[in-house]
């Protein structure tokens, strides 16, 4: 049923007469249509929302956005401890809706009308745009009678990704501030500083030793190109921006850069997140392909999420889920055999975490080893740039000095 849902755009007046604007996930804009009437709301209007860049901009100031990760882990948290204490769902989404971060309660109260409606919790979060794999797993807790257990389960995944993701943001922030401040020093001296004193220079240039001449050189491309240097800049940050939210589906490109060792570091961190979100999932009874292709859909990037998607379509025509992997991703043949050991034994679910915490571990030790490396490297570089651009500056001026004496 997920491959068919659609997202809409919908602009409404709720059951008090307020006019709201929020998204909601349906098969159809008319079963979206009906299902807002039976709840109370009036539509006005319903779009389709387009997932590209153009639809993002213009998607609805005031729509409502999934909660945060972080914030959905602890609703995950709050409800498996309410659940197993015995209290119904509902009486549990009414005493976690009294609590907590603004987005968050909005979301529960939410959840609340729509499981007093008559909805399945499992339904009413996927209206509410919350990923899949959670979806998924509400869906499997609610047939199984095992819902509490399962919103633990979400939790601990969640809070797993949220680890990956801080430790990787972590270990990157220190390099990246150290590159970041070369990229000024050296745009203030060559923009700002050079310029002021090349008069200095004019005339001689011939005769200035060869640093002085590069160092001039690159201040005078570097006022000349100014608007176009900026340019390129604002466009790296785009791309880079663009490539990681997946606005641009730039496939070929990202599976270029995989064949570095840094960037299969940082995709084996993302790997351990969605096979976490899978085993999860299998343990709690969702069916094999059904579970990787929700799994697929917190992928970071489309490069990575269509390589779970096809997998999962494998797995539907019969193929095992270890040979489907090992066809359509890059998992190492340990983390295969993992996974084969575990199909085999029965235990795919434990296995499938097992294993999604050793890649977490190896991608996590591969980041640390360029971190490591990294840091000195650009504290180097920093330096021989800044030495070069003043030593430069300085000998020509002593080579003017010379020159004059002569």
């Amino acid at each position: 049923m997920s491959d068919v849902m659609k997202r809409y755009s919908v602009f409404a007046l709720t059951p008090d007469g307020t006019p709201e604007r929020f998204s909601r996930v349906a098969p159809a804009e008319q079963a979206l249509a009906l299902e807002l009437i039976e709840g109370g709301y009036v539509p006005l209007r319903i779009e389709a929302e387009r997932n590209d860049l153009w639809g993002k901009l213009n998607k609805p100031i005031g729509s409502n956005r999934p909660i945060p990760m972080t914030e959905m882990a602890g609703l995950a948290e709050h409800l498996h401890e309410l659940l197993l204490s015995g209290l119904p769902i509902d009486s549990a989404l009414s005493c976690a809706s009294r609590k907590g971060p603004r987005s968050r309660t909005r979301l529960v109260r939410s959840l609340l009308r729509q499981i007093r409606g008559g909805a399945p919790l499992s339904e009413a979060l996927r209206s509410e745009g919350t990923p899949d794999f959670v979806c998924e797993s509400v869906r499997a807790g609610e047939r199984n009678g095992r819902l509490g257990a399962t919103f633990g389960e979400i939790a601990t995944t969640l809070g797993k990704q949220i680890e990956i993701r801080r430790n990787t943001i972590g270990a990157l922030v220190y390099p990246a501030a150290i590159l970041s401040v070369l990229v000024l020093v050296l745009t203030f001296i060559l923009i700002g500083v050079i310029p002021e004193i090349a008069s200095v220079f004019r005339g001689d240039e011939q005769r200035l030793p060869v640093v002085t001449r590069f160092v001039l050189a690159a201040s005078d491309v570097a006022l000349r190109h100014e608007a176009t240097l900026i340019g390129c800049a604002a466009a790296f940050v785009i791309l880079i921006w663009g490539m990681m939210s997946g606005v641009f589906n730039l496939s070929r490109l990202i599976r270029f850069m995989l064949r570095f060792p840094v960037f299969s570091a940082l995709m084996a961190t993302q790997d351990a997140r969605v096979l976490s979100a899978f085993g999860n999932m299998v343990i709690g009874g969702v069916e094999a392909s059904s579970a990787l292709n929700a799994a697929a859909r917190i992928a970071p990037h489309p490069a990575l999420a269509t390589d779970y998607r096809n997998a999962a379509s494998a797995v539907r025509e019969g193929m095992s889920v270890s040979s489907a992997l090992q066809r359509f991703t890059r998992l190492d043949d340990e983390t295969l055999a993992f996974l084969e050991v575990g199909e085999q034994g029965g235990s795919l679910g434990p296995m499938v975490l097992r294993a999604a915490e050793l890649l977490e571990t190896s991608g996590e030790r591969a980041l640390a080893r360029f971190v490591a490396f990294l840091n000195p490297a650009a504290i180097i570089v920093m330096g021989a740039l800044v030495g070069i651009t003043v030593a430069g500056v300085m000998l020509g001026i002593v080579s003017v000095n010379q020159l004059a004496a002569h």
